[in-house]
């Protein structure tokens, strides 16, 4: 580091010009390390991540604040049982507040199951 007479000269400008020296180089070398491709170029190139699964199900998974469905007596639930034809497996989830259930999951159809989450706030 050099050495300035600062009582002549405001430190704050130099300050300055070594910081947006630093910026400006930072960037220089964050520009060239990033990949560009346009979109269609990476939808035609080779796949990142692949999957193979063995599965051929269909799972829909829905999310409710709905506590009545909790009672399979409801009318409300029939809806949801009506599309178990539709799907391989239904899945219900439940979020309500308060203490956690002693069973969480239950099972209102062969391949339909209401699971309930509970936490003192949602």
């Amino acid at each position: 580091m050099a050495r300035r007479d600062l009582s002549q000269r405001d430190a704050s400008d130099h300050a300055a010009s070594e910081l947006q020296y630093i910026i400006r180089n930072e960037k220089r070398t964050a520009e060239g390390a990033v990949r560009r491709v346009t979109a269609e170029q990476a939808l035609h190139s080779k796949r990142m991540l692949e999957f193979k699964s063995n599965r051929n199900v269909t799972r829909v998974l829905f999310i409710s604040y709905n506590t009545e469905l909790l009672n399979p007596a409801q009318q409300s639930l029939d809806g949801y049982i009506d599309i178990r034809n539709l799907f391989d497996e239904v899945h219900i989830l439940i979020l309500r507040t308060g203490i956690a259930p002693k069973d969480p999951v239950l099972r209102v159809a062969p391949n339909v199951w209401i699971y309930t989450a509970a936490a003192s706030q949602w």
